[in-house]
């Protein structure tokens, strides 16, 4: 059930950890949990062993509760898709800067942009300067030239070469434009060998060009299972970037998924239970999207909720099937739970903070929006936490595609 109350973004509930949110509220719908105390903890980790901007994604989660966390946590750079991400990032009470990462553009939308503070804007052919400095002209505008990951080793193959050379290309143009100008890699980094090798690519492209870059952005971290951590790629990056004499250069790395994933978590319920297969609440056209990779990766195991009674203590795998009538709204990878797992039980699967609010769409009238937040109820420092709103999520959240 919802909350009874009229204004349900108003309802309140106090809940210290998910099973005492289940309790309070039994959910017979899908809900989408943020640990804020967690989701702080990360983001302050990652500002103290980064020496430069750290970014956060809209893409990757927009919900107005992760946007106003992390920028209380002292996140300033948020990266958008467009104008409409704007006007989430109205509603912050931090001073903010946002970063266009979206190469393709209408002349409209540069020029929307532009007027609500836009300067940085990411681009991926000469056509599109071209586009940009039409529209948007020069003044104390930057923008961030996209280099394929590919590249940021050395340049063997004929593509490669290719990539390099389209590069140097747009760097030149931006210079006779008059635009500062910076690399970001796409789609990142995983490893410090790889951030070792972007920075030194980046090197290697101003003294070709003999053009000092503004930054260099190593695009997303992504955090590979059994790799190293974000600290780890953190100090690495500070580490390199001073051994090639970098300090006039700005780093930028965008830690979204690796700061948001871990704090945040899906709460499903079972639908229907077969010998070997459950049905959910939820699925392929709601936040369980990329439930394939997840439960693939070595990571946190599902976990069964039930309130009555005691799940067995044997396992098995399961089937996972969504709740539409959709051939597609199948996984691929088997989910390991208790053998007696059944009708009404809801299961907790931990890391869903990337990734999957955005993927959500109202395919068969099925379209999740219930959130809450998870805070101690003796929590100090943060007092706005004392209370737990269950809200729902604004319609423009959603994506318009399955």
């Amino acid at each position: 059930m919802r909350p009874e109350t009229t204004d349900r973004s108003a309802s309140v509930i106090r809940a210290s950890d998910v099973l005492d949110l289940l309790q309070r509220l039994q959910p017979a719908e899908p809900l989408f949990c943020v640990d804020e105390m967690l989701l702080d903890q990360r983001a302050r980790v990652v500002l103290a062993t980064f020496d430069g901007d750290i970014c956060h994604d809209l893409l990757v989660n927009p919900h107005p509760r992760i946007l106003a966390s992390l920028a209380q946590a002292g996140i300033r750079r948020f990266a958008i898709s467009g104008p409409a991400d704007l006007a989430r990032l109205d509603q912050l009470a931090e001073p903010i800067i946002p970063l266009l990462r979206q190469p393709i553009n209408s002349r409209h939308d540069l020029q929307v942009m532009a007027r609500r503070g836009v300067r940085v804007f990411a681009i991926d052919h000469l056509d599109g300067l071209a586009k940009l400095h039409d529209e948007v002209g020069f003044d104390e505008l930057e923008v961030e030239i996209m280099v394929p990951a590919s590249l940021i080793r050395q340049p063997c193959e004929a593509s490669d070469r290719l990539h390099d050379q389209a590069v140097g290309a747009m760097l030149r143009a931006s210079r006779a434009y008059g635009f500062s100008t910076s690399i970001a890699i796409c789609p990142g980094v995983s490893s410090g060998s790889d951030i070792a090798a972007a920075l030194a690519y980046g090197r290697s492209l101003a003294q070709r060009s003999g053009i000092a870059l503004t930054a260099i952005n190593l695009g997303s971290a992504e955090i590979r299972p059994g790799g190293e951590t974000i600290e780890q790629l953190c100090t690495a990056a500070s580490a390199h970037a001073a051994r090639l004499g970098l300090a006039t250069t700005r780093l930028r790395l965008d830690t979204s998924r690796a700061v948001v994933d871990s704090s945040c978590s899906v709460v499903v319920q079972v639908l229907l239970r077969k010998p070997d297969a459950i049905y959910l609440n939820d699925g392929r056209f709601g936040w369980l999207h990329s439930l394939d990779r997840r439960l693939r990766r070595d990571g946190p195991a599902p976990r069964l909720r039930r309130l009555n009674g005691t799940p067995s203590g044997a396992t098995r795998s399961f089937h996972v099937f969504g709740p539409t009538c959709d051939s597609w709204d199948a996984f691929e990878t088997a989910m390991e739970l208790p053998a007696d797992v059944r009708e009404g039980d809801w299961i907790e699967i931990a890391a869903m903070g990337a990734d999957t609010l955005p993927w959500a769409c109202a395919f068969n009238g099925l379209h999740p929006d219930l959130c809450a937040v998870i805070a101690p109820r003796a929590e100090t420092g943060r007092t706005s936490h004392a209370a737990v709103p269950i809200t729902h999520l604004p319609s423009s959240t959603a994506s318009a595609q399955p």
